[in-house]
């Protein structure tokens, strides 16, 4: 009778490991018998000897490494918090200024209280409202009434009197007259001549309905024929703008 093999209580021998550096093919084992792939004792050489773990490192290390995928530009609440605001911003802004430009386009002649007295009323930052070229000529009207209003002749006084009323508004022609009335025979008696002539104008403040102008006069002055005396003064000129014309409602001399 053969014997039959006896069996054995010995777990196989674990597949060795392939090392960096070395050749040579190991057997496999039986897909039946499970590899031992215990973490817990060191990988050894078939004759028993540990294996170097800084050769598996490299061999490892080798192994190309899954790409990491950068951070978004966006990403974080906080870069979104930063973002919204700034939009906020922008928004408040342009409609701010889209606020001040429509006021400042659509009300042009929107106007304060007088700086001074007799002073005609326009915004702080725009004394002159009329285009250049209207303010200039409404200015030229002002001198040229000042030197009619200005002069006297004792020859021709109502006469002169009525010249100088008709370029200006009743309000202020009926206050004329009174004045010239009261000071009528200090001129006549006394043969006054007074001549004006303008040096220059300057345009002081404007809207649509006034111009008041500073004009820069020679006054010459004779009296019952004998020696002229010359002094130079100023007159503040207020003109308002009528079918008629510029009229002067306002003079005062400086």
């Amino acid at each position: 009778m053969t014997d039959r093999p006896r069996g054995t209580s010995r777990t196989p021998a674990s597949r060795p490991r392939k090392l960096a550096g070395r050749s040579g093919t190991d057997p496999v084992p039986p897909a039946s018998e499970p590899l031992d792939e215990s973490l817990d004792e060191p990988l050894r050489e078939p004759d028993g000897s540990q294996v170097d773990e800084g050769l598996v490192a490299e061999d490892r290390a080798d192994e190309p490494k899954p790409a990491e995928r950068a951070p978004g530009l966006f990403a974080g609440g906080r870069v979104t918090r930063v973002l919204l605001a700034a939009i906020v911003a922008l928004t408040v802004v342009t409609l701010a200024m889209g606020v001040y430009l429509g006021v400042t386009d659509d009300e042009p002649s929107a106007a304060v209280a007088p700086p001074v007295a007799g002073a005609i009323a326009v915004p702080e930052d725009r004394p002159i409202l009329l285009p250049w070229a209207d303010a200039q000529r409404a200015a030229a009207a002002a001198a040229e009434a000042a030197t009619t209003i200005v002069k006297t002749s004792w020859q021709e006084y109502d006469e002169q009197v009525e010249k100088a009323t008709a370029l200006m508004t009743p309000s202020f022609a009926e206050e004329f007259r009174t004045t010239k009335d009261e000071v009528r025979s200090g001129v006549v008696d006394g043969k006054v001549d007074v001549d004006a002539r303008v040096v220059a104008q300057s345009v002081v403040r404007a809207n649509t309905s006034e111009v008041q102008a500073l004009v820069f006069l020679n006054q010459y002055t004779t009296r019952d024929g004998g020696e002229t005396t010359y002094s130079p003064y100023r007159a503040l000129v207020t003109v308002v703008n009528t079918d008629g014309g510029w009229l002067v409602s306002d003079l005062q001399t400086k």
